[in-house]
């Protein structure tokens, strides 16, 4: 039996197939675009794999997840629990900045009001101090300040509220599906992530150059903008400077226990190292760096 298609279906049947193409190439430039996928192409320099030499499971760490993440390759290299639900605790404050970077210019001046409201660590604003946006991200960044954090998020369109908003569908654009924010401190314990979803939001931040300065700062001291109120701010995180470590951000409650969020460079590669519900984040993180990232060995293709 002859089977025969007139000319007119032809033409349909290409149609349908040209639509169905068109329909696969924008699907998968989609999903190159939500996955990040990194362009082999463009990058003529051999992809160096990290491969990591020892079992981490015989390193003493007593955190209840953590990661280690290679920002390039965008691969873990370990973890434990990576993928369930924590509080980040003030890990918060790394989209917090993300998003003042975003949204202000830095020479942009805010006025503190309605500090009583804050609770937790400040960096010890003055009630109707005026401050620059940055002054306040070094603030917010080095002694973890909530105080800076309200004041960057209060006269935001919608307050707070509106600033959490946008921390959250920031976090939705990131593909950051296990992250959720209600407060732009973490002083709440209702705030989750993950440790893969915090050390990719790290990894994306840390892009931003003024971000990665600010979180590699040891000391600073800011003023107002008369210069007669000032603020001298130390990094709470004990390890930046040692072992490669050039930030990015401490946190703790009771409930959360330690967090903290290491960028790591060794032998001229970076890696992020989040700790979540530590005992010792500090010890945990120098455990995981001496055990595990320097024995990282790069395999290139």
């Amino acid at each position: 039996m002859k089977i025969t298609f007139s000319g007119k279906t032809i033409i349909g049947l290409l149609l349908i197939l040209n639509i169905l193409i068109l329909s696969l190439v924008v699907f998968l430039l989609l999903e190159i675009k939500k996955n990040e996928v990194l362009n082999l192409a463009a990058d003529m320099a051999p992809l160096a794999l990290p491969l990591l030499a020892e079992d981490i499971k015989k390193i003493d760490v007593s955190s209840r997840a953590y990661i280690i993440y290679d920002p390039q390759t965008r691969t873990v290299i370990s973890g434990k629990n990576e993928k369930l639900r924590f509080s980040p605790a003030s890990g918060t404050k790394i989209m917090t900045a993300i998003i003042a970077l975003e949204e202000y210019n830095l020479e942009d001046v805010l006025t503190a009001v309605g500090l009583e409201n804050v609770d937790g660590s400040t960096m010890k604003l003055k009630e109707g101090e005026a401050i620059t946006v940055e002054n306040l991200l070094y603030g917010l960044m080095l002694p973890s300040g909530n105080d800076a954090a309200y004041v960057l998020t209060s006269v935001y369109q919608g307050g707070e509220s509106g600033f959490v908003a946008r921390m959250n569908r920031k976090a939705k654009e990131l593909n950051l599906v296990n992250t959720k924010f209600v407060d732009p401190s973490g002083y709440s314990d209702d705030n989750y992530i993950t440790a893969y979803d915090l050390a990719r939001l790290a990894s994306y931040a840390l892009k931003n150059p003024k971000f990665a300065a600010i979180v590699s700062t040891k000391n600073k001291t800011v003023t107002d903008v008369t210069g007669e109120i000032i603020h001298e701010l130390s990094n709470l995180n004990e390890l930046l400077g040692v072992a490669g470590v050039n930030g990015v951000k401490t946190g703790f409650t009771e409930e959360a226990l330690g967090v903290l969020v290491s960028s790591v460079e060794h032998e001229g590669k970076a890696y992020i190292i989040v700790v979540l519900g530590s005992d010792d984040r500090f010890l945990d993180t120098k455990n995981i760096i001496e055990r595990a990232v320097e024995k990282i060995t790069l395999i290139s293709y």
